[in-house]
């Protein structure tokens, strides 16, 4: 026999708003890293592969984007519970 689940379906809504905004720091993280090595790529003898940098600035905003898709289907979420119960 299953057993009804302890944790309430707003635990599951603050799983998913707190991955979400991880995402979005880890985005914002990859930006600011990559920036920084595109800057530094200017001067002579720096490290680091300025092609993967541009990829990394082209994909930030996709990495920013779903997290915002993931933060407000949560929203969504919460909104749908306080329908449901109120």
């Amino acid at each position: 026999m299953l057993k009804p689940r302890a944790d309430p379906p707003m635990d599951s809504t603050m799983d998913a708003m707190s991955s979400a905004l991880t995402g979005m720091h880890r985005a914002e993280q990859h930006l600011d890293a990559a920036a920084s090595q595109i800057a530094r790529g200017s001067v002579p003898g720096a490290d680091g592969d300025p092609v993967t940098a541009m990829v990394a600035v082209a994909t930030a905003p996709i990495e920013m984007a779903a997290s915002v898709k993931v933060a407000r289907a949560a929203s969504d979420m919460v909104g749908t519970l306080l329908d449901t119960f109120a």
